[in-house]
């Protein structure tokens, strides 16, 4: 439990770090406020792109997703003081390249064209599931 909380400390850290460089560019994340020293400090949504570049080594887990190995360490305390508390948690989506992101956003455009619905409308529903590239966490490997 040890860990929990000082993972959920080191959020609330990045958190307050992340708004401060927006603060600090005037409301809006330039180049020029990404840290690639602190990767734990980027903003990825869908107004920040991953930085163009972008690469971390990555460690795979038994279940066969991928994490980036800086977080590993933190993350496999977690989850092992978890489980001593009769908690199993698991990583349900860890990395994932763009071209598998972009395909799982294609199929799910797809499934909804298959219910019936239009190109447009079926693009807006896969998109309250699915990330739009590039602006997705799983492409940093820090997801988890």
């Amino acid at each position: 439990m040890k860990s929990f909380l000082k993972i959920f400390a080191a959020v609330a850290v990045l958190c307050a770090g992340a708004l401060f460089a927006w603060n600090a560019a005037g409301g809006a994340l330039s180049s020029s406020a990404v840290s690639t020293d602190a990767p734990q400090l980027v903003l990825v949504n869908s107004e920040n792109a991953v930085p163009a570049g972008w690469s971390e080594e990555l460690t795979t887990l038994s279940n066969g997703e991928q994490v980036a190995t800086l977080i590993y360490p933190d993350l496999q305390e977690m989850f092992d003081d978890m489980r001593s508390e009769g908690v199993y948690p698991f990583v349900r989506a860890g990395y994932r390249s763009s071209e598998t992101q972009q395909s799982l956003l294609d199929e799910k455009i797809e499934a909804y064209r298959a219910e019936g619905y239009s190109k447009s409308r079926a693009r807006s529903l896969a998109l309250s599931t699915v990330a739009r590239l590039p602006g997705t966490e799983h492409n940093m490997v820090l997801s988890g």
